[in-house]
């Protein structure tokens, strides 16, 4: 059976995100972008609109071993999931890897629907490895436990809902 191009265009744009994101995360750590929200009631001095509550979020991974790192990008809709890591609200890399469990933790998530992604980089060269056919040799894993026949899983397969009473601690298990 023939992938159309489509298919092979939209694999390779995740692969390239998952490397620029390994890239970003390794060099600072657990990373938050501001968003265009916060920006706008923080130039504005009489804006009487409180901001959007705000929680942590605990991501567990589940890997095969204890080598290299796991990064985990969070975003918030479905544009650029998980291809453009510019869009992204949210990203983090595991420090260290403990009884095949990787901690990420999100800080000052606002409330609303995201979709998780993220890589497990076990020789810890901070990228995303593929073989020639550009299909992942490292595990990868999505909220959810989304899967794909080809190509990363869709932002309607990946999402959650993060309010309050909901649980601020995400489980996702990393598939080889």
């Amino acid at each position: 059976m023939r992938r159309g191009k489509g298919t092979r265009t939209r694999h390779r744009r995740f692969f390239r995100i998952s490397v620029s994101l390994a890239v970003v995360c390794a060099c600072g750590g657990t990373s938050v972008f501001a968003s265009d929200e916060s920006e706008s009631q923080a130039t504005d001095p009489v804006s009487t609109s409180e901001p959007p509550p705000t929680r942590g979020l605990l991501v567990n991974v589940e890997t095969r071993n204890d080598e290299g790192f796991v990064f985990c990008a969070l975003w918030p809709d479905a544009q650029g999931y998980p291809v453009q890591r510019d869009r992204a609200a949210h990203d983090g890399a595991s420090k260290q890897l403990k009884n095949q469990i990787a901690q990420i933790h999100f800080e000052a998530v606002a409330d609303g629907e995201y979709a998780l992604a993220c890589f497990h980089d076990e020789n810890g060269n901070k990228m995303l490895d593929t073989n020639f056919l550009g299909i992942p040799s490292e595990g990868t894993g999505a909220s959810n436990d989304a899967r794909s026949f080809m190509g990363p899983p869709s932002y309607k397969a990946a999402r959650f809902v993060i309010s309050q009473g909901k649980p601020d601690v995400l489980a996702i298990r990393i598939d080889y």
